[in-house]
């Protein structure tokens, strides 16, 4: 489904929508001959092109077992280019996947998802995505263009990033860990390429933005160790420029994304302690973000999803 409201249709049209013909394995064997001395099969290849082109999700039950991951081939969205700002999120219901518009979206323009996360930084991301794939969308150029004054950054989060989320998990299901020096680093790396981004002059708010985004869960993973570790009791030591600032840079570069509603919905609700306005106005930010993850809803719906996120 994709919004509509914002581009100059005159009005409702129908799309036609191609059909997708199931050809079996015996069809395949009639049309093609070959015998395994004619083949060169590369395995490596065709793991990236199943990796790079399947869709991964989490399953819940609803008797309160964990979550399962599973990870599935879809035709028609294995169409989907690849950029690190796509424009449509994605939903699993049961087996089926729903697309949404992430963000309103032009006439004839491209529809676009991830591959990987995008909100990691640039180096990250060109390793997931592997060395047969150059993403060239306009915030990776702009990000290869700053890369080697972020360099110390960038190589620090990919040493960090699995131990300062190990770090987390184990205050989470254990409650006994005591070093966080993972998430503590990174939280100084974060600030070290907030200031860096400052003094690129000739880089627009958006495009600093998509910086600051990639590089958001080395923030994020300090705020949430202190903020579970003290309840949140000093919501000023929380709800902070810094934090509203990363928060509208997660939500303009990547739009539609789970954590994204989250850490809107906890900065809400620590907020309501002490300024109630300001709550107010993270929770309408939380609502927008619901809208772009799972689409438009009732009200009613968006609300209840935006306080599960929070939970």
């Amino acid at each position: 489904p994709m919004d509509n409201e914002s581009t100059s249709h005159d009005g409702p049209q129908e799309q036609t929508i191609p059909m997708v013909s199931h050809t079996s394995a015996t069809t395949i064997n009639d049309d093609i001959e070959c015998t395994s001395d004619q083949v060169s099969f590369d395995y490596k290849h065709v793991h990236d092109i199943m990796r790079l082109n399947s869709f991964q999700a989490k399953l819940y039950s609803s008797d309160g077992h964990p979550s399962i991951k599973v990870s599935g081939m879809y035709l028609l969205p294995a169409m989907m280019n690849h950029s690190c700002l796509r424009n449509a999120s994605r939903v699993f219901v049961g087996e089926a996947m729903v697309f949404y518009a992430a963000r309103d979206i032009r006439i004839n323009e491209e529809i676009t998802v991830e591959y990987c996360d995008g909100l990691l930084p640039l180096m990250m991301r060109e390793a997931l995505l592997g060395s047969r794939f150059q993403c060239q969308c306009p915030r990776c150029e702009v990000e290869r263009s700053v890369a080697p004054y972020l360099q110390e950054y960038s190589e620090l989060f990919v040493a960090l990033y699995a131990e300062a989320y190990e770090e987390l998990r184990d205050m989470l299901t254990t409650g006994v860990r005591t070093s966080f020096s993972a998430s503590e680093r990174l939280a100084n790396a974060y600030e070290g390429v907030r200031k860096k981004t400052t003094t690129f002059n000739h880089l627009t708010k958006l495009q600093k933005q998509w910086i600051l985004a990639g590089f958001s869960s080395a923030f994020l993973a300090n705020w949430f160790r202190k903020g579970h570790s003290t309840g949140f009791a000093q919501p000023s030591q929380f709800v902070t420029p810094v934090a509203l600032e990363l928060l509208d840079a997660m939500m303009v570069s990547v739009p539609g994304v789970e954590h994204t509603l989250t850490f809107a919905m906890m900065l809400s609700l620590v907020a309501q302690r002490e300024d109630f306005q300001l709550s107010s106005q993270l929770f309408d930010k939380a609502k927008d973000e619901c809208v772009a993850t799972y689409g438009k809803q009732r009200d009613d719906v968006i609300t209840a999803l935006a306080m599960r996120a929070a939970q």
